[in-house]
């Protein structure tokens, strides 16, 4: 996933029990899904999971540019397998990951002899845990509310963040994630480091993508025999080469890491029910008040308080305050 030479690269790889560490921010380039020059401190990608030729995992241009850098062949084929009413089985392997990996800048407070590095981290381990105590809603499409906790911001205004790492592989936790005061500014030489994300990760093409999914040149619709074909021809040569020692790579996750995602994407798959059922009981909830009489508030046209944070449109929405009152009403309703 990374371009492999990059001076001064280090990453940062959590030890068992303590961990403080400060998120650098950095200024985002060309290739950032944010706007390029604004200040951030996350790079967010979304994965096809083991999907590579060699087991490996394939980025997903098309999600994790929402839709702005093309398609992507892995979820191409795995809309055609939808519409063609093919099993979970045969679908599953090609859908993206529900929780993506998150790329940081990162200072280690117990160990500042270390420098900058780089950290690869897991959205469902830690992330989305920083996103509730920062005050921010991990659903809240990047609306940030008056309290928000600024806690990049690299002076003693902003925050470290602690927490306890327990566990190993699939049980791997991070335990009490918590902001600390610091009680000295981010050093000016790791501002001055760090790295600017979305350089130094190897963005594929949609014909580079395809190649390490169907191991065979994109010219166009392969068949499913000739693409199955080539992709059980190359694992067959992959196993053959086992034996064959190779270069220990920093590039490639480790097991750990590997092991944990296939937790991630079973609690994940759980989470998409859950939420499936919430939206509809929503939904259901704002059809019966519609027919108490009244219009509809939402000038887009969707169910007012139901469909927050749902549409592209709430980003800009100049009702987004009473419609997020209203979904609090619906919620408070369905309680009763």
């Amino acid at each position: 996933m990374f371009i492999s030479n990059i001076s001064n690269l280090k990453y940062y790889k959590t030890p068992t029990g303590a961990n403080l560490i400060d998120i650098v921010p950095y200024t985002a380039g060309k290739n950032d899904p944010i706007e390029p020059g604004d200040i951030a401190h996350k790079l967010v990608i979304y994965l096809h999971k083991g999907l590579s030729q060699t087991g490996e995992d394939i980025i997903c241009m098309e999600k994790t540019f929402k839709g702005t850098r093309g398609k992507c062949p892995a979820c191409q084929e795995y809309r055609r397998r939808v519409e063609a009413c093919m099993s979970d089985e045969e679908t599953k392997p090609f859908k993206v990951g529900a929780w993506p990996r998150v790329l940081y800048n990162v200072y280690d407070r117990l160990k500042p002899g270390d420098g900058l590095q780089v950290w690869n981290a897991s959205s469902f381990l830690f992330q989305q845990y920083l996103d509730v105590i920062a005050r921010r809603s991990s659903l809240s499409q990047g609306k940030q509310p008056e309290n928000f906790i600024g806690f990049m911001d690299p002076s003693l205004d902003g925050r470290s963040i602690g927490f306890d790492k327990q566990g190993k592989e699939e049980l791997t936790k991070y335990i009490g994630v918590h902001f600390e005061e610091r009680e000295t500014e981010v050093p000016e030489s790791i501002l001055e480091s760090a790295h600017v994300l979305d350089e130094i990760v190897a963005w594929p093409t949609f014909e580079q993508s395809y190649e390490e999914i169907w191991g065979v040149p994109y010219n166009g619709e392969v068949s499913e025999a000739s693409k199955t074909a080539s992709r059980a021809s190359k694992f067959e040569s992959k196993v053959k080469e086992e034996d064959i020692p190779a270069a220990v790579d920093e590039d490639v996750e480790s097991e750990e890491e590997r092991e944990q995602r296939m937790l991630e994407e079973k609690l994940a798959a759980l989470k998409e029910k859950k939420e499936e059922v919430k939206t509809s009981e929503k939904k259901l909830d704002s059809k019966k008040e519609d027919k108490k009489g009244g219009t509809n508030p939402c000038s887009h046209g969707y169910v007012f308080g139901a469909d927050i944070d749902e549409k592209p449109e709430c980003d800009e929405c100049k009702a987004w305050k009473d419609c997020a009152k209203e979904a609090d009403r619906l919620e408070r309703e369905k309680r009763k």
